[in-house]
């Protein structure tokens, strides 16, 4: 059975807070940027479905950061 994350990006206030929120869904990852997290998902052998919500709701100082995350969500 595949495992479902859901990442509300709703929570993302900054860069670090961003990791701490895709951590808690998609399990552990050695730092905080984005190479280690497509790192993380292209590794596991175990599939996995994101479910991204309130992608409408992010936090103006991230920028286009959360752009770059879906991009490597959708990249893995």
């Amino acid at each position: 059975m595949e495992k479902q994350a859901v990442i509300d990006f709703s929570l993302f206030k900054d860069k670090k807070q961003c990791h701490e929120v895709i951590k808690n869904a998609v399990g552990d990852y050695a730092g905080a940027n984005l190479d280690a997290l497509f790192d993380h998902l292209t590794s596991t052998f175990e599939p996995l479905e994101c479910r991204l919500i309130n992608t409408d709701k992010v936090a103006e100082a991230l920028s286009d950061y959360p752009l770059s995350v879906k991009e490597t969500l959708l990249d893995a």
